[in-house]
């Protein structure tokens, strides 16, 4: 997915993936992943990492 955000008008791109559940002919679960860290920095709020140790 590609696209700006609105808020910020920072370009943003991600890859996620969709797992769906299918039950009686019809969706019984759908779970979305996506990469927070890349939505974090299109909306201004990046996160900081630590080295492991400190």
């Amino acid at each position: 997915m590609h696209g700006r955000t609105v808020g910020t008008g920072r370009a943003y791109g991600n890859r996620f993936v969709s797992v769906v559940t299918i039950k009686d002919s019809g969706i019984s679960h759908r779970r979305d992943c996506l990469d927070p860290v890349a939505v974090c920095e299109a909306v201004g709020r990046p996160i900081h990492h630590e080295a492991p140790g400190n």
